[in-house]
């Protein structure tokens, strides 16, 4: 029997006596068993190499020989984060995320944690591996052969329902049948009873919001009613707020500098002192920053694309994303005997490049990953016609397919319809096309910074301009619109009462002040509201609106606030003689804000607040007086503190705990204790802070007097 041949027979046994001998020993039958021994090799040869972004190479880039080992941390969704010195064994036996910050938490091999899960969510940044992840486990499942609880991988790209009704069934039956497999509507139905699927579900974030949730129900319903095969599903983690109540959620880890060095050997393994050139490159300190993006797998794709090609490494992220576009379109003209398409020669690579920064602009603009053949071809004969210099009987739909078919950047996932070939790629090519036009960037700020989709493109825009100063002012100007409401604007006004009566102000400007109190008392009422969103029994969590997606929210906000604090706190503080202190007091501040989140880390809240009581003092952000009273009222509650009793007394004893912080800091409980969509506004305006810092990161030129002014503008009324 083939290796694929015995889920197919155990879902056939069940089928009923008549059914099986109908098939078994009709000429159909025969057929349909000797289809099913070709599905691995059909299977392979669809998902065995790296996507079609990189067809333009001679050489067939393998996924088995250049797959770097993927290691998964568990998402905070699933449980309250712990402190990062102690992790604890969660209810399921398994190690929980402990802290806040990714890299240092227990990381575990991605294959192995699949393996052990019905139902998985696999979440993870743009770029991070998510899809050649579902892929390899796919070809892995293929590998076990007749191993016990083999099952039959199944790939699907969910971005194809972004046009057509969804049909899980019906979808995996075609694709059988597309593989070869024949009679599959005798056998689909009883196979899927009888649990025989990996059913691999790829990009839930390339969905289009119009289908998401018709697509998110089918998804739970499905997955329901066949529990007994195996799911794994693929989203962004930034737009992963969907309840999958049954899906475990874990994210994929950056790469460490091991998986950054397997990769690239990997990448240059026929010429390995490439390999070694860049890696020893890639330790100098210049290179640090394009090192730290380099965790990605899809930007380091992109590094290893551009060392290729110039043996230069470009400084940022927008610079790789340029470079590997620059590769991608003109190497066809340095390969030896590969004559370029004689359409694309007459487009040229500039001209063709300005045309995909327009298509991909329109489309990113309106939501759309998907364009119909039709609306491209229109779009590209507009192109044709408006450009001098072009011949004007240049063949539209020849042009969508050679760059389809030779260059690999725009793909066909179904009939008649078009995408870019990775999201990250139109997010790009629209930043591209925007970054230079002032009335575009002035309405994209205006009305799209508070959209996760837009973080992206926020992010290329200022890694693209010359330089950055008018771009970031306008953004920070922005979020003093988005500031006002009352949580925000309560906090805000707190922080600037503390940072005037200050001690600190002899040693720190008023901007560092600002930062320190404000992520002192926002990352406070985080805590606060994740603890009241799991206190509170359903009925008050109804009344005052808390939902699972709540605390998915404020779990998402804490976490990204530490892992800028950890990994880009110099990139906003340009102080090199306070940046370590700061970065410490910031640091210790959101892991204390985390402690006090979490009811199973009663026995911890009393250390952990008498420690940063310490460091404020220490940092003179608390005067001898707050010091000296936090002090007595830490060890006053540390006399009644729960050793062991019910979850619901040690909740109790965390708030206690929190309301000293507020009384000490003065502030405003009562609006923290409010309706959840108050909260969800301090969430928004973080964020939106967050990404602010990251177009500082990323950009090429911020000048001091630029970087003075908009530090003005932070945390300000």
């Amino acid at each position: 029997m083939s290796e694929l041949a015995g889920p197919i027979f155990n879902g056939l046994i069940n089928l009923g006596k008549h059914t099986l001998k109908e098939i078994k020993d009709s000429r159909e039958g025969v057929q349909t068993f000797e289809s099913i021994q070709q599905y691995p090799k059909r299977y392979r040869e669809e998902y065995t190499t790296v996507s079609s972004l990189f067809r333009f190479r001679q050489e067939t880039i393998s996924l088995k020989k250049t797959y770097t080992q993927v290691q998964l941390l568990q998402y905070p969704g699933d449980s309250f984060f712990r402190d990062i010195k102690s992790l604890r064994e969660d209810v399921d036996g398994e190690q929980t995320l402990g802290g806040l910050k990714f890299k240092k938490a227990q990381k575990l091999p991605g294959i192995e944690v699949a393996r052990k899960h019905p139902c998985l969510a696999v979440l993870g940044g743009p770029g991070s591996g998510k899809s050649t992840f579902l892929k390899k486990l796919g070809l892995e499942e293929l590998d076990k052969k007749n191993q016990e609880g083999h099952l039959l991988p199944v790939f699907i790209e969910l971005k194809d329902f972004g046009h057509e009704p969804i049909d899980l069934e019906e979808y995996i039956a075609r694709r059988l049948s597309e593989f070869g497999v024949l009679q599959v509507e005798k056998i689909i139905e009883e196979m899927l009873r009888c649990g025989s699927f990996l059913i691999l579900l790829d990009g839930l974030d390339e969905v289009s919001q119009e289908h998401r949730a018709e697509i998110v129900k089918h998804i739970k319903e499905f997955s329901n009613k066949n529990r007994k095969n195996r799911f794994v599903l693929s989203c962004r983690i930034a737009d992963f707020n969907e309840s999958f109540k049954d899906f475990k959620r874990i994210v994929i880890a950056d790469f460490d500098d091991v998986r950054i060095e397997d990769f690239i050997n990997n990448w240059f393994q026929n010429n390995i002192e490439i390999a070694k050139k860049l890696w020893h490159e890639l330790q100098y300190p210049q290179h640090s920053a394009v090192k730290e993006l380099a965790r990605t797998p899809l930007i380091l794709t992109f590094l290893c694309l551009a060392y290729e090609s110039s043996k230069v490494i470009p400084p940022n992220r927008s610079q790789l994303y340029s470079k590997a576009l620059d590769i991608i379109l003109d190497e066809w003209d340095a390969e030896k005997n590969i004559e370029k398409p004689r359409v694309l020669a007459d487009l040229n690579s500039a001209r063709e490049q300005l045309m995909l920064t327009q298509i991909a602009y329109d489309g990113f603009e309106k939501g759309n990953l998907f364009f119909s053949k039709q609306s491209i071809i229109n779009d590209i004969e507009e192109f044709i016609s408006a450009i001098a210099g072009i011949p004007k009987n240049l063949d539209a739909e020849a042009v969508l397919q050679a760059i389809v078919k030779q260059q690999g950047i725009l793909t066909s996932p179904s009939i008649n319809f078009y995408s870019f070939s990775h999201s990250t790629f139109q997010e790009y090519l629209a930043a591209k096309y925007a970054y230079n036009k002032p009335q575009i960037l002035e309405n994209s700020v205006e009305n799209h910074l508070n959209e996760s989709r837009w973080r992206e493109f926020f992010i290329l825009v200022s890694g693209l301009l010359d330089s950055s100063d008018e771009f970031i002012l306008r953004i920070a100007k922005q979020l003093n619109v988005y500031g006002r409401t009352r949580i925000v604007e309560s906090l805000i006004k707190q922080a600037r009462t503390l940072s005037i009566s200050s001690n600190a102000r002899r040693r720190y400007t008023q901007f560092q002040i600002r930062l320190v109190y404000f992520i002192l008392i926002s990352s406070l009422s985080l805590s606060r509201a994740l603890i009241i969103s799991t206190a509170r029994t359903r009925d008050e969590a109804l009344k005052f609106n808390f939902t699972g997606e709540d605390r998915s929210e404020l779990q998402l906000t804490m976490t990204s606030l530490s892992s800028f604090v950890e990994d880009k706190t110099s990139a906003i503080i340009d102080d090199h003689q306070r940046v370590d202190k700061l970065k410490e007091i910031l640091t210790f501040t959101i892991d204390t804000a985390w402690t006090l989140s979490d009811a199973r880390s009663c026995e911890d809240v009393i250390p952990k607040s008498m420690q940063l009581a310490q460091q404020l003092n220490d940092m003179h952000f608390f005067s001898d007086r707050q010091y000296g009273m936090i002090f007595s009222g830490l060890k006053e509650l540390e006399s009644h503190q729960p050793l062991t009793s019910t979850i619901e007394v040690k909740q109790g004893f965390v708030r206690s705990v929190q309301e000293l912080w507020f009384q000490i800091l003065e502030m405003p409980i009562a609006i923290i204790n409010n309706e959840s969509k108050d909260i969800s506004k301090l969430c928004e305006y973080l964020n939106m802070h967050l990404l602010l810092f990251e177009c500082k990161y990323s950009a090429i030129y911020v000048s001091n007097k630029g970087w003075s002014d908009i530090e003005k503008q932070f945390f300000c009324m």
